[in-house]
């Protein structure tokens, strides 16, 4: 007895080939357009896109053979119902790229080709830890802060406002700080779950693809990176970066750190000349919010911190006509879809990472630093004082 094959289940099986072959050829597309825009130059980075381009083509040339195979299953699925008693059943299969929508679940792993790529370039170790700086005598003029102060907030408030903000004996976290709460409540976060197409899963796989070469091309905004993917994890918890070597890679977050610390120490000697601190006192401080403190010349750091707000808290003890201060500077930043660094944003977040929060697979968090020092001066000349860096942890 001649027995045939389920030409339904054959020509739905050839459909789905031929549709993921399509869309896994649009994908790896992506991927290699993005590595080639990649700005790596030297021997790694041609390495780098030079394998790219070999291993794309491995797999455009494999999904050319699934769509093939597809094609063959329909004309053999076609030639078994021409040829079969025909009771009007019989099904015309017809190959078209947007039918079936792509399963979710992952294909079978496909086996390494028999000639190995070239081997991914080894990256430079990272450097150690630098040992703490030893402490530094330093001028604290209040003219110069006053000035620098003036030009970084020409809409105010003043100098003298700023300096009336700081609390002494309370040294709660102050209020206007990034809410990750709240961005998420107006970004519209979750909104679109449960309905996402085969398109936003696409794109959802290139920008991880994305992410994965962006790695190796760009080992300096390796956090940048950690941030984006914090981003595409969905938690919405906090991430904490380092700040103390922020500011040894970027001037203007060691500005801005330094900056901190000048303010935090004239606000408290100010409450001291005024005899609201007193010898033997030990009182906590927090100063106010500054909002866009620095702006980092640096892109990898720029990704990190652009736009942060930055405040200050700590204790000032006063005994034997000295005082002894340790003051935190913090840096926040709110990261959502407008946080995220070239070349991962878009110039359409709708119709991106707009869409990927909606589908609540992307949520905004709060990106947190701080950094710690230790001030001490006379209280007859408080314009002079050493400052040493308190490493984290320490006491």
């Amino acid at each position: 007895m001649f027995q045939g094959a389920d030409t339904a289940g054959l020509g739905d099986w050839a459909e789905c080939a031929h549709a993921r072959a399509l869309a896994t050829g649009d994908l790896v597309s992506g991927v290699l357009a993005a590595a080639r825009e990649v700005s790596w130059t030297g021997p790694d980075g041609d390495e780098f896109r030079a394998r790219a381009e070999v291993l794309i083509a491995r797999v455009d040339d494999l999904m050319e053979r699934v769509r093939d195979a597809a094609v063959e299953a329909i004309d053999h699925a076609d030639e078994q119902d021409a040829t079969s008693e025909s009771d009007g059943s019989a099904t015309a299969w017809a190959l078209r790229p947007d039918a079936p929508s792509i399963p979710t679940t992952a294909p079978p792993a496909i086996a390494p080709a028999a000639t190995a790529p070239p081997p991914v370039p080894t990256p430079e170790p990272a450097p150690a830890e630098p040992e703490p700086a030893a402490p530094v005598r330093v001028t604290i003029d209040e003219a110069v802060a006053a000035a620098d102060w003036a030009r970084a907030h020409p809409e105010g408030p003043t100098w003298e406002a700023a300096l009336a903000e700081y609390r002494v004996g309370d040294a709660m976290r102050p209020d206007a700080l990034p809410d990750a709460v709240e961005a998420a409540a107006r970004l519209g976060v979750g909104t679109a779950a449960g309905e996402d197409t085969a398109t936003d899963r696409d794109r959802w796989a290139t920008y991880g693809a994305l992410v994965r070469g962006l790695r190796i091309a760009r080992p300096e905004l390796a956090t940048a990176l950690d941030l984006h993917e914090h981003f595409r994890g969905g938690s919405g918890e906090p991430f904490t970066v380092d700040l103390e070597a922020a500011g040894r890679e970027d001037p203007a977050i060691a500005r801005s750190i330094d900056q901190g610390v000048a303010e935090a120490q004239i606000a408290v000697r100010r409450r001291i000349e005024e005899g609201g601190i007193g010898d033997g006192a030990v009182l906590a401080f927090a100063g106010p919010v500054r909002h866009s403190a620095a702006t980092p010349e640096s892109v990898a750091w720029d990704s990190v911190l652009g736009g942060h707000a930055r405040w200050t808290d700590g204790e000032i003890a006063v005994e034997d006509g000295r005082a002894r201060m340790t003051v935190t500077v913090h840096a926040e930043r709110l990261y959502d879809t407008g946080a995220v660094p070239p070349p991962l944003s878009s110039s359409r977040p709708d119709d991106l990472h707009g869409r990927f929060v909606a589908l609540d697979w992307e949520r905004p968090f709060v990106v947190t630093g701080e950094s710690t020092r230790l001030v001490t001066w006379a209280l007859d000349s408080p314009e002079t004082a050493t400052i040493a860096h308190i490493p984290p942890g320490a006491s």
